[in-house]
């Protein structure tokens, strides 16, 4: 093929993807694509789409998705992605079709391949094509299954631009050797399923955000060596360890998970979250709720939020009357979300409000969000808590109690404490 005809294609491919819809729709149409098999093209798109159980030949679907592939790639395509039910993969011809279609898009320079719910029922059989971990030119890839990449040699992945990797029920060794592949890497979610290891250290350069969860009863310890990282969303099933803490001290924006984590031993020195400005826990178990408020500091935290879902969470929150939540110091705003299956109009959920009255000392509002359907019976507690909030507030020299969702009642306005201290019914 000589270089002049090279445009000559170019064009012929973009006519495609130029077409309007109607016309798309009717040649795609006629090909003998099921039902619910949803395929959108466009100049820098391509994606397949089809969640529900076949009932058809899935081998004869293959065949016809690869050949709309072929005919309507455009040259210049930037997003590829896949979304079909799992039952597609365990037909034999998937995997090799896959396969060339990344060895295309690797030609095309794309920039960002998603692959969902792509995974057999059967894992330990299971392995991506390896052309997909040389896509060069890859700024994002999202995959559903990833637990063999760590028996490929590193020279096998190559994927010098990827900022942003997002893996689910991954193999610890797989995700450590994909980050020491990923040289550019920025933002890593990933779930680690790990039943052997005791130690998981992640260690990354330029990563800036982390979400990860971390299953496994045999993990004590977590290491995470990320020297500009940015942001933290870390679920822990089920030990702490304090040298996580300590590991994570730089971030500005921090989310934990752990309804039912535990530490791995008592705290004993504060540790300092220079950068912290975000801080959300969401249902954490008491013993973590208590070893944060017992540990951090967190001198410039703006935002303090709690989500609680758990009866037995809540009433094991507050651990004695004299308790200082030490994170909220310096805290002007807090938030916390209270779902209705719990009583929200417990004596639990006050004594969690004046805990962080307690303990932030210039605190300027504090919103209770109550989500989900409430019963009806719980009205009679109504008035009653909210008698003992104003009291809870007016002890404070400035603060403002926000009430929203379930717990809105009445709609009125009313001030306390020579108006300097007021709770907002709204």
């Amino acid at each position: 093929m000589s270089s002049e005809d090279v445009p000559t294609i170019n064009r012929y491919h973009h006519r495609w993807s130029s077409l309007p819809d109607d016309i798309i729709f009717e040649i795609i149409s006629r090909v003998g694509l099921p039902r619910k098999v949803v395929i959108t093209v466009s100049a820098s798109n391509f994606t397949i789409e089809q969640t529900v159980a076949p009932n058809y030949n899935i081998y004869e679907l293959w065949t016809t998705l690869d050949n709309l592939f072929t005919v309507f790639i455009p040259p210049f395509i930037d997003t590829f992605s896949f979304n079909l039910h799992t039952d597609h993969y365990d037909e034999p011809r998937c995997w090799p079709i896959i396969d060339a279609w990344a060895r295309r898009l690797s030609a095309c320079n794309i920039q960002h391949f998603r692959a969902y719910k792509a995974f057999r029922y059967r894992p330990h059989e299971h392995v991506y094509p390896l052309s997909i971990f040389r896509m060069h030119s890859l700024i994002s890839l999202d995959l559903s299954l990833c637990s063999r990449i760590a028996s490929w040699a590193p020279y096998s992945i190559i994927l010098p631009n990827l900022k942003k990797l997002r893996l689910r029920y991954v193999n610890y060794e797989c995700l450590r050797q994909l980050l020491s592949c990923c040289p550019s890497l920025e933002d890593l979610s990933s779930s680690i399923n790990e039943s052997m290891k005791h130690l998981v250290s992640l260690t990354s350069k330029k990563l800036k955000r982390l979400c990860i969860i971390l299953k496994g009863f045999s993990i004590v310890d977590v290491v995470i060596d990320t020297p500009i990282l940015e942001e933290l969303i870390i679920y822990w099933y089920p030990i702490v360890s304090v040298r996580t803490f300590d590991s994570i001290s730089k971030v500005r924006s921090l989310e934990l998970h752990g309804s039912w984590a535990r530490l791995e031993c008592n705290p004993r020195n504060t540790i300092t979250y220079p950068n912290l400005t975000d801080l959300k826990l969401v249902t954490c178990s008491p013993e973590l709720f208590k070893a944060i408020g017992l540990m951090l500091d967190c001198p410039k935290l703006e935002v303090f939020v709690i989500y609680m879902d758990t009866t037995d969470s809540i009433k094991k929150m507050v651990w004695d009357q004299e308790a200082v939540f030490g994170p909220v110091e310096h805290v002007k705003h807090i938030n916390l979300y209270m779902n209705t299956i719990v009583d929200i109009f417990s004596e639990n959920i006050v004594n969690i409000v004046t805990l962080l009255l307690r303990s932030a000392k210039v605190l300027e509002k504090l919103t209770l969000f109550g989500y989900g359907p409430l019963k009806n019976q719980r009205y009679l507690a109504i008035p009653q808590f909210h008698q003992t909030l104003a009291e809870c507030v007016e002890a404070t020299s400035r603060c403002q109690l926000e009430l929203l969702g379930a717990y809105k009642w009445p709609t009125e306005v009313a001030h306390f404490s020579e108006g300097q201290s007021y709770l907002t019914l709204n």
